[in-house]
């Protein structure tokens, strides 16, 4: 009877121990990651994830990563950028993940965070951006020209969605 109760406490301390270097290392992942505190609930960094999806907006997005801070729910979106500085195309990607997770989650967001290569940028969900994302996707949803290219990047071509449709893409027709 006292080598099972020894098992079972042997057993008890070697689950507690595990647990708590697994904590370790996570949070070291995370600070190596410079990823803010709170628990990450959704990413879809190493595996791709679900798109978030409004059918009320008719639009669809899956955010790097969805963070969850003293139950409030924080997009956050990852980009590269040799100075660090916002651009406007990457805020209005980021409202649209503000916007998709106030409609799926029935929460509203406060914030996102853009983090180009460690910097971190808190982006205010406020309505006046709100509307400059909606107005966006109108007028984006109302083009009636086709659009020029607006690169010389034959990278951009390769991962864009319309590449096949493209007048104007920079991928040779042979090489697809």
């Amino acid at each position: 009877m006292d080598l099972i109760f020894v098992i079972i406490i042997g057993i008890f301390a070697i689950s507690l121990l595990v647990f708590l270097l697994l904590r370790k290392i996570e949070k070291k992942i995370k600070d190596k990651a410079h990823i803010p505190s709170g628990n990450i609930f959704r990413v879809d960094l190493n595996k791709p994830s679900k798109a978030l999806v409004s059918d009320r907006y008719k639009l669809a997005g899956k955010p790097d990563y969805l963070l969850n801070v003293d139950g409030k729910i924080i997009p956050v979106e990852f980009k590269t950028s040799p100075n660090n500085k916002i651009k406007d195309g990457h805020v209005l990607q980021l409202a649209s993940y503000c916007l998709l997770v106030e409609e799926c989650y029935k929460q509203k967001v406060e914030y996102g965070i853009l983090d180009y290569n460690g910097v971190k940028y808190n982006i205010p969900f406020t309505n006046e951006l709100k509307n400059e994302l909606l107005k966006t996707l109108y007028e984006i949803r109302n083009v009636t020209e086709i659009p020029n290219r607006n690169h010389e990047n034959s990278g951009k071509c390769w991962n864009c969605a319309y590449n096949y449709g493209c007048p104007s893409n920079l991928i040779s027709k042979k090489t697809r």
